[in-house]
């Protein structure tokens, strides 16, 4: 079993990717979804203790009065000092609610790893891990535009795999040459050279 799988964002579920953990596989997605905007506040903001997934500080760092999770609910509620959050400069953008119990915040344990995974998407480390992934869709996108597999008229596994086979290899002289084209034409744009391609009987868009 690899050590490292790399997928879309529709296989980067939560579930997924502790699944994968479990079974000793680092599973690298984005972030399917919303993703907070821009320098929102949210719970990745705040110090916390993955372990006990409990608040130690929030961003101004101030210490909870109290932080406490629920294993059963996955929920972390953690109680603010309201005196302290009453005077916080940073009390407009903060994710905690004032209340008659008090200054208080709900958070739980899914949310703070996706947070934290959207935050890690926007690091070069990321990007680098995930740029061979990045080349295979790019590579997928251009053969199905040059071979017209996006128009196959047929069904089925079997069927499909032999289609693609054969239509990704036998546009492949006239990819390589017309990157050569493109590279040596001095009036060089970056619209792409098609070429016309056999279908097939029944196969023809």
């Amino acid at each position: 079993m690899p050590g490292e799988i790399l997928a879309d964002a529709a296989c980067g579920s939560d579930e997924n990717v502790q699944d994968s953990a479990a079974a000793g596989v680092d599973l690298v997605a984005p972030v399917l979804g919303n993703t907070p905007k821009g320098d929102a506040m949210t719970i990745g903001a705040f110090e916390v203790d993955a372990k006990r997934e409990t608040v130690q500080k929030c961003p101004a760092g101030y210490a909870p009065q109290n932080s406490e999770y629920n294993p059963q609910t996955g929920t972390t509620r953690t109680v603010m000092d309201p005196d302290l959050c009453a005077g916080c400069t940073m009390q407009a953008g903060c994710p905690i609610k004032q209340t008659c119990n008090g200054a208080r915040l709900d958070h739980t344990d899914k949310e703070r790893r996706l947070d934290e995974r959207c935050r890690e998407e926007k690091t070069d480390e990321f990007r680098e891990r995930y740029k061979k992934r990045s080349g295979i869709e790019a590579t997928n996108s251009g053969i199905k535009r040059r071979t017209g597999m996006e128009r196959v008229g047929i069904r089925g596994k079997k069927q499909g795999r032999r289609f693609g086979f054969i239509s990704a290899w036998g546009n492949a002289p006239g990819f390589w040459i017309s990157q050569f084209n493109r590279a040596e034409s001095p009036f060089h744009t970056n619209q792409e050279t098609h070429f016309p391609l056999d279908y097939g009987p029944g196969l023809q868009p």
